[in-house]
């Protein structure tokens, strides 16, 4: 079973090894009894495939075929919510990846959001490369030290970039905030810095939101919705950034429409309170 980053505090850490735990142990070892006692009656569903509460998963589960498989990568926490970027195969359909968030309350999975995608081969890759893999070991020296001053930095680092970058659109203050050599893992953006704010610049209405924002050692996730990027419904996306002196230096994202309430099996918004109109 392949771990992520494992940064955060010691109860942090902890959370993150309860998710991934649970979730092997439903998913992959299909132990249903055994993790059945994590999930509380009231949890509550985000997700566009996902049927409604406790029982809408477990019912769900066994009606997968057994060969499925779910590999766990990158990962973060803070306070009460984990990240965790799995990608999961031989389900009976192409492979897929997804960024799944869960909300831990008293040692009870309460609330999840995820976002899916299709994985996509180097060919259809607008980037060229993986969309799952680990992080490029470029940590600072001391990265091995907790430090939630850093992490909260870092989170609001990236906020700020994005928003320089996206929504006030002011491209020579966003550079600074890009490596040169960025590597982007995206199957919807071109390789690099350069790819991806030509990009941008080519999307003149483009809006991002901010939602969930985490941070662990050097990693920071942002839970998104971005609007005016020339599709007929807004997309729900995991961005995934890897920083290095204070500079992101590698991205993986995940992204998927944002789903109406006559589509969510879950049959609770993929974002925020309220369904899209």
């Amino acid at each position: 079973m392949k771990k992520g980053n494992m940064g955060g505090a010691p109860q942090e850490v902890k959370n993150i090894q309860f998710v991934i735990h649970a979730l092997d142990t439903l998913f992959n070892k299909r132990d249903y009894e055994a993790v059945r006692q994590f999930w509380s009656p009231d949890y509550v569903q985000r997700s566009l495939w996902v049927p409604p509460g406790k029982e809408g998963l477990f019912n769900m589960v066994p009606k997968i075929p057994t060969t499925a498989r779910l590999e766990f990568g990158l990962a973060a926490a803070n306070d009460d919510v984990v990240f965790v970027h799995i990608r999961t195969e031989g389900h009976g359909a192409p492979p897929f990846v997804s960024g799944d968030w869960f909300r831990i309350k008293d040692g009870l999975f309460i609330e999840h959001w995820d976002v899916m995608q299709n994985e996509v081969s180097e060919k259809e890759s607008l980037s060229k490369r993986p969309m799952f893999s680990g992080p490029a070991r470029r940590e600072s020296s001391d990265a091995g030290r907790f430090d939630a001053q850093q992490e909260k930095a870092n989170k609001a680092l990236a906020i700020e970039a994005f928003d320089i970058l996206f929504n006030k659109r002011d491209f020579a203050a966003a550079e600074k905030y890009w490596s040169p050599q960025f590597t982007q893992h995206s199957a919807l953006t071109p390789p690099g810095r350069e790819g991806l704010f030509n990009q941008v610049k080519g999307m003149p209405e483009l809006h991002y939101e901010f939602g969930l924002a985490l941070a662990s050692k050097n990693l920071v996730v942002l839970h998104g919705r971005i609007n005016g990027n020339g599709k007929p419904r807004a997309d729900i996306v995991a961005n995934i950034l890897q920083l290095q002196d204070g500079v992101f230096v590698e991205h993986w994202d995940v992204v998927m429409p944002e789903a109406t309430r006559e589509e969510a099996n879950g049959r609770s918004p993929m974002w925020g309170d309220t369904f899209p109109a």
